[in-house]
């Protein structure tokens, strides 16, 4: 995953995408993370939050282990 993140400005997600996955589809490993863009073209929710970023990086790494 790559993120860009500029901490001076509230910042949103726009989208969500994944590379170099073979394993697991886009769709599986989208339903695992809580970092989602926000509803209506991102005016409701889709916050990035560093917290939640961290997270989602350690849930999708123990998932690829426990594969």
């Amino acid at each position: 995953m790559v993120y860009l993140i500029d901490e001076d400005q509230l910042q949103r997600i726009e989208k969500v995408t994944f590379i170099g996955n073979s394993i697991a589809s886009d769709d599986r490993l989208k339903t695992m993370i809580e970092s989602k863009p926000g509803f209506l073209w991102y005016f409701f929710k889709g916050k990035v939050d560093r917290k939640k970023i961290d997270e989602d990086i350690e849930k999708l790494t123990a998932y690829y282990r426990s594969l």
